[in-house]
């Protein structure tokens, strides 16, 4: 889809869960004696649709055969022989179809067009409730007016709780009983999906009665559960199975969220902080029982001993977060068969963020939880004490490891690495990492011409090019725990603007992506406070903030710092790393400061390397720099409200050039826009920079 699924605009910003909810169910059919592809609904016979589908298959001999399906459908759906790996029979009187509730949505494009230009969660919810498209996930939202969002209004089959009690067959009140699927009396009308006034289709649950929501001014929250307790203040209740559970135990990973959260208040840092602690709900649950009960058993004593300094984190340093883990895999489970955890207290939907809790440690299975753990690592000769980042990693090009912190949410850890217990490997451990935290956000609402202050990282790197630049840097950031801090307003981004390029019919199209270095000013950002400015200045960057040639501050990354602005006037950060210089404007008039326009760019691609003016104000005249990558031709034109008011003649030039202009036409207050335009040969090149006359 190309289009924003989970992301932000200026006043609303919004992710994404996958939903309890089901898509599909099952239709038990009756077959006419005789007849495998006639069924009977209220007593009539129907026939089957037949669709013959040909495609062409590669022999043994290498050359392409034809080959042909005949696939059946009905009026509930498609002929099925599996549900969730059971087979299902086509035969005896008996088959079954598979009714799916997506199959004619395309509502979905339209939900996330409106949502991509909503600002608040009030819109938000008009634009889900109007399209009714949402496929298969949970909406969580917040906007700048301070209301949080929550909503499981997606396409979910219209199977009320009394549908399921009346049409469920034999099978389907025994999946109904453990899955919450119901499986319908497919040779009865009356069983076929219902339909609500609220609907936008027929056959789908409306979200005025049957689906659910909430507004709150303090959090909403949701981690794959069922939407019962996205608040603990609010529980959602009284909504159909086939949508969620009630009044049933959260997972770990759903608790730990809701106690890091509630009641709590979040700066952007806070939240952060929050997403990457690798608080390992498990272990502080459980850790200090098993540990006690170990220490009577000299068989586990070094076993023991690792557990006791266990820092009860999943971080890249912590040492025995692995050999827990394996314990703690094998008490929860988490299969239909898997006997319940051995919790001293049980679930109280009273009280569901702290139960069920403590560990019923005198059980003969805990104890022999922490022998296989460690029979396991000593088997595939891990140390017990192995730090979390020396055995999982994301392997990449070139023998690199990348260190990845985080854990199994089934075992208590917000920040979820979902990896397989078949992919640990002997000595190295895990080697990939097949899903989880993928992009993670954080945004915060401002005060100022840019509203938003995002923070993001794409786990996994932007590109599946081996060779490329992207393709692992931001693991690297990730296993570090640091983020992006993407430009978002207009200024943001022809700040960070690589290059601009001029397309034309007769032009050859060139990528440049060979050519482009990697800034290493990367995440260097500066942005108006109040009377502040603050400054974020990454691992490996120096930043200074002048006022005129007074230096007011500096200092070095990793760090974030306000500096007041005492006096009125211009400000300038300056941002160095590696030989780069990158800089922002500021200008102080009465009690606030604001963010100048942009004043230069830079590229290594592309026919002008960098432009910039001496400084984002006109005094008596204005300087433009100008750096070009081959000799060209030069000329700038100044404009003020669209109108031009200063212009040089084009200039030869090598590849570096310094142009004053004079006039008093500069002298009126207001911004003004500076075009640079480059020429060699048919190669043509615009910059765009902005000057303010204060």
């Amino acid at each position: 889809v190309p289009l924003i699924l989970i992301g932000h605009t200026r006043g609303l910003a919004w992710s994404h869960t996958v939903s309890t909810a089901f898509r599909f169910t099952p239709f038990e059919l009756t077959l006419v004696p005789g007849s495998p592809t006639t069924y009977l609904v209220d007593g009539q016979p129907k026939e089957m649709q037949r669709d013959v589908v040909k495609v062409q298959v590669k022999g043994e001999d290498g050359k392409l055969v034809d080959q042909e399906r005949t696939l059946y459908s009905t009026e509930y759906g498609p002929m099925v022989d599996d549900l969730v790996g059971v087979p299902l029979p086509w035969g005896q009187g008996k088959a079954f179809a598979m009714g799916d509730a997506n199959a004619q949505n395309f509502r979905y494009l339209n939900h996330f067009f409106e949502t991509n230009m909503a600002q608040d969660v009030r819109e938000y919810d008009a634009v889900i409730r109007r399209n009714q498209g949402i496929p298969w996930v949970n909406s969580i939202a917040a906007d700048s007016k301070g209301e949080a969002y929550y909503a499981d209004i997606s396409v979910v089959p219209h199977v009320t709780d009394d549908k399921a009690q009346t049409c469920n067959t034999a099978l389907g009140r025994a999946t109904f009983q453990a899955l919450r699927l119901p499986v319908l009396d497919g040779a009865r009308s009356s069983c076929n999906w219902g339909k609500d006034p609220s609907a936008v289709a027929p056959g789908i649950l409306g979200p005025k009665e049957h689906l659910p929501s909430m507004f709150r001014n303090d959090y909403t929250m949701n981690a794959n559960d069922s939407y019962w307790l996205s608040n603990l203040k609010q529980p959602l209740e009284g909504f159909p199975r086939i949508v969620g559970d009630e009044r049933t135990a959260r997972s770990l990973r759903t608790r730990i969220g809701l106690i890091m959260i509630d009641g709590k208040k979040m700066t952007l840092q806070g939240l952060q902080d929050t997403v990457f602690n690798n608080r390992q709900y498990a272990g502080e649950l459980w850790r200090d029982e098993a540990v006690a009960g170990c220490q009577r058993n000299r068989e586990l004593a070094d076993a023991c001993e690792v557990l006791k300094k266990w820092k009860v984190r999943h971080d890249n340093d912590s040492k025995g977060a692995l050999l827990w883990r394996r314990f703690a895999q094998r008490l929860i489970g988490g299969g239909a068969t898997s006997p319940p955890a051995p919790f001293e207290v049980p679930f109280d939907p009273k009280d569901p963020a702290n139960t069920p809790r403590g560990l019923r440690e005198e059980e003969p299975r805990v104890s022999q939880a922490l022998r296989d753990a460690v029979a396991e690592l000593k088997g595939l000769e891990i140390p017990l004490d192995a730090p979390l980042g020396a055995v999982q990693t994301e392997d990449r090009p070139g023998g690199e490891r990348i260190p990845i912190h985080g854990g199994p949410g089934t075992a208590g850890v917000f920040n979820a690495i979902n990896v397989q217990t078949a992919d640990l490997k002997k000595k190295t451990g895990y080697g990939t990492i097949p899903h989880g935290s993928s992009f993670v956000q954080a945004v915060q609402f401002v005060d100022g011409p840019c509203p938003v202050d995002p923070r993001t990282i794409l786990t996994y790197s932007q590109s599946a090019n081996a060779t490329s630049p992207w393709h692992s840097d931001q693991t690297r950031m990730f296993s570090r725990k640091q983020w992006n801090a993407p430009p978002f307003c207009e200024a943001d981004v022809e700040r960070q603007a690589l290059s601009t390029t001029a397309l034309r019919a007769s032009s050859p199209v060139v990528s440049t992506e060979g050519c482009r270095a990697s800034s290493s000013l990367g995440g260097a950002r500066a942005r108006a406070r109040g009377r502040r400015i603050e400054v974020s200045v990454p691992a490996g960057v120096t930043a200074e903030v002048v006022r005129g040639k007074r230096r007011v501050a500096s200092f070095a990354g990793p760090t974030r710092r306000l500096v007041t602005a005492g006096r009125a006037g211009t400000y300038l950060v300056r941002f160095r790393a590696q030989g780069e210089l990158s800089r922002a404007g500021f200008v102080r008039r009465g009690t606030r400061v604001r963010a100048l326009p942009s004043f230069e760019r830079r590229s290594p691609c592309g026919l002008i390397r960098a432009a910039s003016l001496l400084t984002p104000t006109i005094g008596r005249s204005l300087t433009v720099n100008v750096g070009l990558t081959q000799r060209g031709r030069v000329s700038v034109r100044v404009t003020r409200g669209g109108r031009t008011v200063a212009r040089s003649a084009p200039r030869r030039v090598t590849t570096l050039h310094k142009l004053r202009i004079r006039g008093s036409r500069l002298r009126k207050r207001g911004t003004y826009r500076v075009t640079v335009v480059a020429t060699a040969g048919r190669e043509r090149a615009t910059v765009r920079l902005n000057a303010v006359r204060p």
